[in-house]
């Protein structure tokens, strides 16, 4: 049996659109059981002037509950800027040798306000259909 690509796959928000100013953003937690990679997608718009965006992500086998949330390593985006926003930066990690939840985690330092959002699209379902999501067009021609 062929599954659709609706079925392999599920989109979450860990940090939904917003403008954030000066500190750190803890996205939610995406549940991964079930999916054998995570495509990251940093969304950025405008970051201040004098500001700056760092997003990397994190890891934790209850969500945080009793075993907080840690770096994965190697899992960080390169710095955003002035210079280099209004852009969309992508990263992918396979999760079957992860812990059960990912998260993004924003720092935002300087002046001014970084607006941004991090969606996370799990792939490869081990066992389709898992997604609950409604497709809003299906073209397969």
């Amino acid at each position: 049996m062929k599954f659709t690509l609706g079925e392999q796959c599920k989109a979450v928000q860990s940090v939904k659109a917003q403008s954030s100013a000066a500190g750190t953003v803890e996205g939610d937690g995406v549940d991964c059981k079930g999916y054998d990679q995570a495509l990251v997608i940093l969304d950025c718009g405008t970051v201040g002037v004098n500001t700056t965006l760092d997003v990397k992500i994190q890891e934790s086998g209850d969500d945080g509950d009793a075993d907080a949330y840690a770096d994965v390593t190697g899992a960080a985006f390169t710095q955003v800027d002035p210079d280099n926003d209004d852009a969309v930066y992508i990263g992918r990690l396979r999760t079957g040798s992860r812990e059960r939840y990912l998260r993004a985690y924003g720092t935002i330092a300087g002046d001014n306000a970084a607006l941004f959002s991090v969606p996370i699209v799990l792939a490869e379902a081990k066992y389709p259909p898992q997604s609950d999501q409604a497709l809003a067009f299906n073209i397969t021609e």
